[in-house]
């Protein structure tokens, strides 16, 4: 519509068969006598986009305008990547990039590593989210993947650019209304209301943890019966040692039920009273 008015042409021309270029509804501007179009492409299998021109000039829908003038609430950095061995395929590497958040109303602050998928599956809840909601259309798109065939994903160019792109696609999210309140994006970076997450990358296949008493003194620790006392590699000779232990205990646990069932049946004679 402009001025109100329906444009002359604009009914039924949005088509699932229209081709990739699509087409072109003109118009003028009644008082000002300036030429103008609207511009429909198609948008997946069944989408659509709508771009308006005034004198050759791209107008931005009022919608596009609206993020920018959003108080910013999380600052997010993505700096770097680790590789870590599938747990599936040792041959295969897997990619975690390092997300710094910080909430700038108090200066909590997170860091979590994140893979590509889970970044591709933030980007289906929100969408999920605002479903039907007129802000859904301003959400940033999320860096493509390249196939690994074509393009070398350890190599320093490209994760360099991978995470230059996803800190412009995670900054320009948390910038629409509504996004920033979502649980999916608070625990996404790592930061919830009384929650923070730190996230560690370890180069092994399995990690042992020790627990220990927690301080009884030291908050917040005194608000839990054990805490981490620390974390070790599990090797071969761990895990030898930790089974000899169970079976020794095992042994020791049927040993005295057997001694409380021969004593229940009464098999175990009374020891001779000595008389004086």
């Amino acid at each position: 519509m402009i001025d109100f008015q329906e444009l002359k042409g604009s009914e039924g021309n949005s088509s699932v068969l229209m081709d990739a270029y699509g087409h072109r509804i003109y118009f003028t501007l009644s008082d000002a006598k300036v030429p103008g179009y609207i511009e429909i492409r198609k948008s997946g299998w069944m989408g659509f986009t709508y771009e308006c021109f005034i004198d050759n000039q791209k107008v931005k829908e009022a919608t596009e305008g609206v993020a920018h003038c959003q108080e910013m609430v999380f600052k997010v950095r993505v700096t770097s990547a680790t590789f870590t061995d599938e747990m599936d395929d040792p041959n295969q590497s897997v990619a975690w990039y390092l997300v710094h958040t910080v909430r700038l109303r108090d200066g909590a602050s997170s860091t979590v590593h994140r893979r590509f998928r889970e970044f591709a599956e933030l980007n289906s809840q929100v969408k999920q989210n605002l479903k039907g909601h007129h802000m859904r259309e301003t959400l940033p798109p999320l860096p493509e993947k390249p196939l690994k065939i074509l393009t070398d994903h350890k190599d320093p160019a490209f994760i360099q650019e991978r995470c230059r792109k996803l800190e412009q696609y995670l900054s320009a999210l948390v910038l629409v209304p509504h996004v920033s309140k979502m649980v999916c994006i608070k625990s996404f970076v790592g930061v919830m209301d009384q929650i923070r997450e730190y996230s560690l990358a370890f180069y092994v296949p399995t990690l042992g943890l020790s627990l220990v008493p927690s301080p009884k003194d030291v908050s917040p620790f005194d608000m839990y019966p054990a805490v981490v006392g620390s974390v070790f590699k599990v090797t071969n000779e761990w895990i030898i040692r930790r089974m000899r232990m169970m079976i020794m205990r095992m042994r020791m646990m049927m040993m005295r039920m057997m001694m409380m069932m021969m004593m229940m049946m009464g098999i175990v004679a009374e020891a001779p009273h000595c008389n004086s």
